[in-house]
């Protein structure tokens, strides 16, 4: 996440051998955390097709406001917050969106941006999922 989130702020691309390396990279994260007793891959697959859902969703939605790999990258952040939970997942998604607004706002507030500014959001999806999986650390 640290890597695409930090490739998109940059270049405003995520590739997709990044997104393809992240979901590869799913069993090394989750599989451990499942034997010791802790999450659900049935869940983990749900929260990916879900994640991928909305931002496709939103994707046709925003007309180009949303990048195809942000849609790419959601499978991959559903699976891993969905893993440690429901309340997890939905805490993603809404931080990721709340992380962009609050992004956008100052932008346009200390006039770093405009209206018709593109900024990334993978890093707002990243850094939404880490928020919402450290918050959910403690009652897991």
């Amino acid at each position: 996440g640290t890597v695409i989130g930090t490739g998109d702020a940059l270049t405003r691309r995520i590739p997709n051998r990044l997104n393809a390396l992240a979901l590869v990279s799913l069993p090394a994260v989750l599989v451990p955390a499942r034997l010791a007793g802790h999450g659900s891959v049935v869940r983990a697959a749900a929260g990916a097709g879900a994640a991928f859902a909305v931002y496709a969703a939103l994707w046709v939605l925003s007309r180009g406001s949303l990048g195809a790999g942000d849609v790419k990258l959601a499978p991959y952040l559903g699976a891993v917050t969905a893993f440690m939970g429901w309340t997890c997942w939905v805490h993603a998604v809404v931080l990721g969106m709340v992380v962009q607004g609050v992004v956008v706002t100052v932008g346009l507030v200390s006039g770093r941006l405009g209206r018709r500014s593109e900024v990334a959001h993978g890093p707002a999806m990243c850094l939404g999922a880490v928020l919402a999986v450290l918050a959910a650390l403690p009652r897991w």
